[in-house]
């Protein structure tokens, strides 16, 4: 949200890079998907990270402490996330 940060993410994780030109490599990597890591979402605050997967996994992951603070079990794959502006709802679509 603050244009901090560039998610890049591909199979299975998530890496986030600065958006600062003087650092190099990625800042952070997110673990815990077993497939293909297909959307991302931030929160409005940019506190939080929401990932999607083909293993049928949504995870949120606290971007102060980099830990997983989520994970929600779905029937399928979970090819589409998006977030409410403001906030406080999190939709998924296959």
């Amino acid at each position: 949200p603050d244009k901090k940060w560039l998610a890049v993410c591909g199979n299975p994780h998530c890496r986030l890079y600065s958006n600062d030109q003087s650092s190099s490599g990625h800042a952070h990597q997110f673990d815990g998907h077993s497939t293909n890591v297909t959307s991302v979402v931030f929160s409005p605050d940019g506190t939080a990270m929401y990932t999607a997967s083909e293993d049928s996994t949504i995870k949120g992951w606290d971007l102060r402490t980099n830990q997983s603070t989520l994970q929600l079990s779905c029937s399928h794959a979970v090819n589409a996330l998006a977030m409410r502006p403001t906030g406080g709802l999190l939709v998924s679509g296959d």
